[in-house]
């Protein structure tokens, strides 16, 4: 579980309570909506992690809402998490937003990407890239795809979300999304989501309880 979701639980007890409710491994959220702030990560970090690792869970991975390699915050997870061997960094998600002109845009996020995937391998980590909904990039695992694939398997790959390949490319365009993922697939995310209607008349994927949708 992300531990963004028990952003008020300090991170001396929450391994306890993690471990309690039965979860076996926490990826803590780090950023201005994370568990670990940026003014406070230098110190915080650390011991996060070796307080969830103390209580008897993995830390499998790192996770952020920074589209920068340059942020300092982002370069000082990286280190904290090479030195203590977690695997994945999962940056945020980028947007194509109102760009007027979309191969601008592209490699825009291109840059920031291969930016993650430099740290990640002088860390002798991987980064996981998300297919998240509406105009992320990555919204189609094919925009992902080609941009990593001259990247070293070892350092770029997918954090696969199901349940937002499913709302983007239907269930035979997720399961052939899920395939070209496969080699590259670092992490999985278990989400389940419908269809619904605004007041507005406007169509949006909504979050649901898994197999609700």
């Amino acid at each position: 579980i992300h531990s963004e979701q028990f952003s008020k639980i300090g991170y001396d007890e929450l391994g306890g309570i993690l471990r309690t409710i039965g979860f076996e491994a926490c990826v803590i959220s780090v950023g201005p909506t994370g568990h670990i702030t940026p003014e406070h990560a230098d110190l915080d970090l650390m011991r996060f992690i070796e307080a969830t690792t103390g209580a008897g869970l993995d830390v499998p991975a790192l996770a952020t809402t920074f589209t920068s390699a340059m942020h300092p915050t982002v370069r000082l997870a990286f280190a904290v998490g090479g030195e203590m061997g977690i695997p994945i960094f999962r940056p945020g998600e980028w947007r194509y937003g109102n760009a007027a002109d979309i191969e601008q845009r592209t490699a825009e996020v291109q840059r920031d990407v291969m930016g993650f995937a430099s740290l990640a391998s002088q860390m002798q980590m991987a980064i996981a890239l998300h297919n998240g909904e509406d105009d992320t990039f990555g919204a189609s695992v094919w925009d992902i795809q080609m941009m990593i694939r001259g990247v070293n398997q070892r350092f770029a790959g997918y954090d696969f979300d199901i349940g937002y390949a499913t709302a983007h490319s239907g269930r035979e365009g997720a399961d052939v999304a899920l395939r070209m993922a496969l080699p590259r697939l670092k992490m999985a995310t278990a989400r389940d989501c419908l269809w619904s209607k605004t007041p507005d008349g406007a169509w949006r994927v909504t979050e649901c309880p898994l197999g609700e949708g």
